[in-house]
């Protein structure tokens, strides 16, 4: 760069800056030369004004963008409320009616159990009273001899008159009736061909007929026997 270039670069770029020009160089210079220094105070402020109103437009969207985004989060959360409201009643219904169920799944089995008692305990009463019916059965037979011909009186009662007839009494009876109550053979003798014979299968209290159409089995056994399948009977059908 030669002497002249430089300082007019410097008279340009370095207007503070002092420079020493030679005649020649100042003859070199005209009025075209001249330079003017350039305030830039109303392009600054237009551009800050430029600035500043992009930044209330940048300010403005994001402001929207904010109320968007706030609006969008708000129907979402009213969405998803609203959802989970609804699958918590669903769950809460799906809840108390499993409660509900278990409840009345309870009930019937304590139905069911109230019933079982009912019907064991029923059956051990049956079974205390028959134990105790038998007790008190064998021990009037004991106490009084009379029991026997009340039996056979009853017995005899059901036979036709002109049936044969046999009493089967057990040992100790037959001697009783034959000794000490006369008027029954009496009165069986009465029925042609009837008769008392001892049968070790009977027991004290009770007799069997036989007759012609069938044997009337007044044992005190079977008598007993047939009270517990009387009981048996109500129990089964109870049970349905």
């Amino acid at each position: 760069m030669s002497s002249n270039q430089e300082s007019v670069f410097k008279l340009h770029y370095f207007p503070n800056i002092p420079v020493n020009y030679s005649d020649k160089n100042k003859k070199n210079l005209n009025k075209g030369n001249k330079f003017e220094r350039i305030h830039y105070k109303d392009g600054s402020e237009k551009i800050h004004g430029n600035i500043s109103k992009e930044t209330r437009n940048d300010e403005r969207k994001e402001s929207i963008i904010g109320e968007n985004i706030r609006d969008i989060e708000e129907k979402a959360y009213a969405k998803g409320f609203a959802r989970g409201e609804r699958a918590g009643i669903e769950s809460g219904n799906e809840k108390i009616e499993s409660v509900v169920n278990c409840i009345k799944q309870g009930l019937a089995e304590l139905k069911k159990i109230k019933q079982d008692i009912y019907l064991e305990t029923e059956q051990e009463i049956v079974k205390l009273a028959m134990a105790i019916a038998r007790k008190i059965v064998c021990n009037e037979i004991s106490v009084n001899k009379d029991t026997v011909v009340n039996v056979v009186k009853g017995a005899v009662e059901k036979v036709e008159c002109n049936e044969k007839v046999k009493v089967k009494l057990s040992s100790k009876d037959f001697e009783f009736i034959k000794n000490e109550k006369p008027d029954i053979i009496d009165k069986i003798t009465d029925i042609e061909n009837a008769g008392f014979i001892m049968d070790e299968s009977v027991c004290d209290g009770g007799c069997i007929i036989e007759t012609e159409s069938g044997d009337i089995d007044s044992r005190i056994e079977k008598q007993f026997q047939a009270i517990e399948e009387a009981f048996e009977g109500l129990n089964k059908k109870n049970e349905k």
